[in-house]
Parts: C-alpha cells; sequence; structure tokens
C-alpha cells in the first residue's frame, strides 16, 4: 500500500515540475523576405541576443545606435550587414561604456561583433537563422567570404 502510495506521489510530482518547465525561448520577426532581413527584424533579433546576454532591453530606444543609410538598409561600409550598439544607461558608467559593436547578416541572421568577429550563438537563434537561410538562400559558408571582406573577420581570428 505504501509502495502504491509512493508511486502515485511520485507520479503527481513529475506531471507538475513537467508542466512548470521553462518552454525553449523562441523569436519572432515576422515574414522574412527572399531579399534578407528588414532594419526591424535585424534589430529585433540584436535585442534578443542582448537580453540573451542578460542586458535589461527596456526602454532601450535613446541608447540604441545602429549603421545604416538613411532608408535603413546597410551601408556602404558594411554591405550585407547592419550594425548595432547599445549603449550603457547606466548614469554612473563611464561614458563610453556599453554592449559592443554587432553586425547582423540580413541573409543568413548570422550575429557577430565588431571587433573581436566573435559569433554569438543559441538555440533559438539558430533556429531562426535555418529560416532566414531558407528563405534567401545563403548559407554560412557563403556569409564568412563577406565577413572578410566587410567586418575584416578571417577564419581563426
Amino acid at each position: 500500500m505504501l509502495a502504491r502510495i509512493c508511486c502515485a506521489l511520485l507520479g503527481i510530482l513529475v506531471i507538475t515540475s513537467c508542466s512548470f518547465a521553462k518552454k525553449p525561448e523562441s523569436i519572432e520577426i515576422g515574414s522574412i523576405s527572399s531579399e534578407g532581413l528588414s532594419f526591424e527584424q535585424a534589430k529585433k533579433i540584436f535585442l534578443t541576443v542582448m537580453k540573451h546576454n542578460g542586458r535589461n532591453i527596456e526602454n532601450v530606444e535613446g541608447y540604441l545606435n545602429y549603421v545604416a543609410d538613411e532608408n535603413k538598409k546597410p551601408s556602404e561600409h558594411s554591405p550585407g550587414f547592419f550594425g548595432f550598439y547599445l549603449m550603457n544607461d547606466d548614469p554612473e558608467a563611464p561614458s563610453l561604456s556599453g554592449s559592443g559593436w554587432y553586425a547582423i547578416s540580413i541573409y543568413t541572421g548570422d550575429v557577430l561583433t565588431f571587433t573581436s568577429c566573435d559569433r554569438t550563438t543559441f538555440p533559438a537563434l539558430q533556429t531562426l537563422q535555418k529560416q532566414i537561410m531558407k528563405k534567401t538562400g545563403k548559407t554560412l559558408e557563403e556569409e564568412r567570404k563577406t565577413w572578410e571582406v566587410a567586418l575584416d573577420c578571417y577564419e581563426g581570428d
């Protein structure tokens, strides 16, 4: 009898813990064009990366800088990429501190830092990147050629 009660309680515990399990993070950016990401879609990816990295992204508009032309298209200095930088919103912090410049590929959704060429990746971002690449027909291997020119990133940097 005691064994049945223990099994029943264990079953309830397993069901309860499964129902409270954290759902996998997902990134929603809307419909993806075969021409690549829009400025707003790349911005959503950037803000998601900042949140993933532990930054508070509430009310960041006044602290968000970006590299794009006047039409919010990638600039000639970073073709195929949007660049974003989130300044520090802490008045006690040094004026130049913040979250470094990040490049977001419009063709793959790949996320790199401008200064160190480190790639940012996590499961929800990888899932979204697969959707973007399926729509644009581009691959990360093709993007590496663009990184070398536009971002001065070389394999092994």
